[in-house]
């Protein structure tokens, strides 16, 4: 299984401010004026000292996840980094051979749909796109999307077939060569979450939750759900703080996202739909914390934690 993420806010994208940009810059130059970059070998070995909000960045694009399970090409969500997806799979020969993708949603606020106008292999005769949810008239809603008083094109102009599945919550499929199956979150209007099975190695994907004053079933059915995942990829919008300021919104913390990973037996967990109004330094800032609480709570655990940015891959 190959996991690639290209979308990793949460409600809305957030392209980078020129003021964060240009702090940025500052704080690289103080670091610089004490450090050895007189050759190209010593920048790039200072460059990689860094810290991650100074070198790299989190990134602004919305909900977007790429898995690939022995070329089978999978998608969640459909946020704006869905555009970026299609643009980088056009490039690896997608989309010119009659290909297909299967994608699931997991609920249909913009931020999780707002991609799909703008999914280039989408507009290419004999391509194919499967969409999956447990919601129902998944194609009436994509459609009004694309209504004409939103948006030039038409779904139905599109070029590829598009096909819509509802699927049934608890129940696998077998699609492809992967297994499927899905549970239902706390989240208004409902969200839903997912869990591929294949070859021995398991991900789930379950952003848009919210586990505040939920029942006890429910916390014992998402921790049988996430049972001994490779990879978990968590809504971690809000602080813990935030998240009781905040209750009845829908997201959960990065500190529930722990809790929950060490009671459900998860190898490694990836911190997901990050709060819009954050910047890159007090995005590192917050998980620093985290990295602290999970020392705190499991330090006997081998649990490993990775806060989502675009561009992050891992192979399973």
């Amino acid at each position: 299984m190959y996991v690639r993420f290209y979308g990793v806010r949460g409600s809305i994208p957030t392209p980078m401010r020129t003021e964060e940009y240009v702090t940025k810059i500052r704080d690289v130059l103080e670091r610089a004026n004490t450090s050895d970059i007189s050759s190209p070998e010593a920048r790039e070995a200072f460059i990689a000292a860094l810290p991650f909000h100074l070198r790299a960045t989190y990134g602004g694009n919305t909900s977007c996840v790429y898995l690939n399970i022995d070329g089978t090409h999978i998608a969640l969500d459909m946020g704006s980094g869905l555009r970026l997806l299609g643009l980088d799979l056009l490039t690896k020969t997608f989309g010119r051979n009659s290909d297909e993708i299967h994608i699931f949603l997991s609920h249909t606020h913009w931020d999780h749909i707002q991609g799909l106008p703008f999914f280039v292999p989408a507009y290419l005769e004999g391509n194919r796109v499967h969409i999956y949810s447990p919601s129902e008239n998944i194609a009436d809603r994509l459609e009004m999307q694309q209504y004409a008083q939103f948006f030039p094109i038409s779904l139905r102009e599109m070029g590829a077939e598009f096909n819509y599945e509802r699927m049934e919550l608890g129940k696998p499929y077998s699609i492809a060569n992967f297994v499927v199956s899905s549970i239902k979150l706390n989240h208004p209007n409902n969200s839903y979450a997912y869990r591929f099975d294949h070859g021995g190695k398991s991900v789930v994907y379950a952003t848009d939750t919210e586990f505040n004053e939920q029942s006890i079933d429910f916390i014992k059915g998402c921790i049988e759900f996430f049972k001994n995942a490779d990879l978990l990829i968590f809504d971690s919008q809000y602080t813990s703080k935030e998240s009781f300021e905040k209750l009845h919104w829908g997201h959960s913390s990065a500190n529930t996202g722990i809790d929950v990973a060490i009671k459900s037996g998860v190898k490694r967990l990836v911190f997901f739909h990050h709060e819009p109004g954050y910047p890159d330094g007090q995005l590192s800032d917050i998980y620093k914390d985290i990295f602290r609480y999970r020392n705190m709570v499991a330090r006997s655990r081998d649990l490993e934690l990775i806060p989502g940015y675009e561009g992050l891959e891992i192979t399973l």
